[in-house]
């Protein structure tokens, strides 16, 4: 006939609770609120697209810096570069010695790229190479690097 303490812990006396009767409020009743019209998603342009010299002996690079309309750099971007037999996918922001809105991608040579951002209506930068022209660039470098910059601009409706 022990109880309390720590027993009562373990033996619980319990009364059932009653069950609440439903009710209609006045709130049920009422029309639906409408739900937000979607954001429109952003869209983004190219302002600037330039081949420079790689490194001497590196392979070629696209590198790519996304901005928001007053030019700040956007982290956490997906860039999609895509080519004739795959496709493959960054992220800006993994370099912050370069920026914020920074990411690369390290080219082959002899394949023809694509470069777009994911999930984004905006322009499209197609047939990059790492293909050096001849007299381009000084003895010991074999590829061309690409600065690509996309700058967010007003959504379309």
């Amino acid at each position: 006939g022990a109880y309390g303490g720590v027993w009562a812990v373990f033996v619980a006396e319990s009364t059932p609770s009653p069950v609440p009767s439903p009710t209609v409020s006045e709130e049920a009743t009422a029309s639906p609120t409408p739900p937000p019209s979607p954001t429109p998603a952003p869209n983004f342009r190219l302002v600037e697209q330039t081949a420079l010299c790689a490194e001497a002996g590196e392979p070629g690079k696209i590198g790519v810096w996304i901005q928001d309309m007053q030019g700040s750099p956007l982290a956490g971007m997906e860039v999609v570069v895509s080519w004739a037999n795959g496709q493959d996918r960054f992220f800006t922001g993994l370099r912050p010695e370069e920026g914020a809105g920074y990411g690369d991608f390290e080219m082959a040579p002899g394949i023809e790229y694509e470069v777009s951002l994911a999930g984004f209506r905006g322009d499209v930068v197609e047939e990059i190479t790492a293909e050096l022209q001849p007299g381009y660039c000084q003895e010991g470098v074999k590829a061309v690097d690409w600065r690509l910059v996309f700058q967010e601009t007003q959504p379309s409706q």
